[in-house]
């Protein structure tokens, strides 16, 4: 697939919320605007293997947008920006991803996760674009910002807790935590799927994350796929050999 033993393995954590999605659920990106009681979640219908109809995006998505292939982008050649509407590429090409995991709120699990395949091969993430970091998870179990959680704000029979006005601005997130792959050498067609979920989901996985599959019954996240196809470019000499073979039919048919 890809030449490079620099081939990473892509890791991502996102969950595909088994059922019909509404593309058209935003995630809140402001708290002064959009108080809790706004941020509902899209209206799910649970294929076989969902859990209940649970899922829920409002605590990490890939993206802005949940149902819409909007959190992956990526540079070419390691050279200008990181684009998301470029699926052709050519043999040889070098391509860098960047996974972008968007948190409306925070929750009262650790941590969030992403995890990315290549075709079937999982592959490294990073937290720096220069590659200096490697790591699949948002950890913000010991943040200042998580002053609240979900049953602070939320009572035991679902409706909101008559302060929740008032701890608002320390529950909404509203924050994006960005992954990177390693450097790419594209070699065929592939197709590239994240995931993002939580800790708490992983924690019911057997192996926790090391054991998350592309097909794996998560409770949150979001899956995101994408397919690319390459063509074939000609070697320099190839080009000047055919080059030459012009100019010599051009001077032969001169001459007569």
């Amino acid at each position: 697939m890809f030449k490079n033993a620099g081939i990473i393995k892509v890791m991502l954590v996102s969950m595909l919320l088994f059922g019909v999605v509404n593309a058209d659920w935003l995630a809140p990106t402001d708290a002064t605007v959009t108080k809790y009681q706004k941020v509902n979640a899209p209206a799910v219908e649970p294929d076989e293997g969902g859990l209940d109809g649970k899922a829920d995006p409002r605590w990490q998505i890939l993206g802005e947008s949940w149902g819409a292939d909007d959190g992956v982008s990526w540079q070419i050649n390691r050279a200008g920006a990181f684009v998301d509407d470029v699926f052709t590429l050519n043999v040889g090409d070098e391509i860098q991803f960047k996974f972008d995991m968007y948190k409306t709120l925070w929750g009262v699990h650790d941590n969030d996760a992403i995890k990315v395949w290549v075709g079937d091969e999982v592959i490294d993430l990073y937290t720096d674009v220069d590659l200096t970091a490697t790591s699949h998870i948002w950890d913000f179990y010991q943040d200042d910002k998580i002053n609240y959680s979900y049953f602070d704000y939320y009572n035991w029979n679902g409706t909101l807790k008559s302060d929740a006005d008032a701890k608002w601005d320390r529950y909404f997130a509203g924050e994006t935590e960005d992954f990177y792959s390693g450097i790419l050498t594209v070699g065929e067609d592939f197709n590239l799927t994240a995931r993002v979920t939580c800790s708490d989901d992983l924690s019911k996985i057997m192996g926790g994350w090391e054991n998350l599959t592309l097909n794996t019954d998560l409770w949150q996240g979001e899956t995101e796929n994408y397919c690319f196809t390459t063509k074939n470019v000609p070697e320099p000499t190839l080009l000047s050999l055919l080059g030459c073979g012009l100019l010599g039919l051009l001077f032969i048919r001169r001459k007569k």
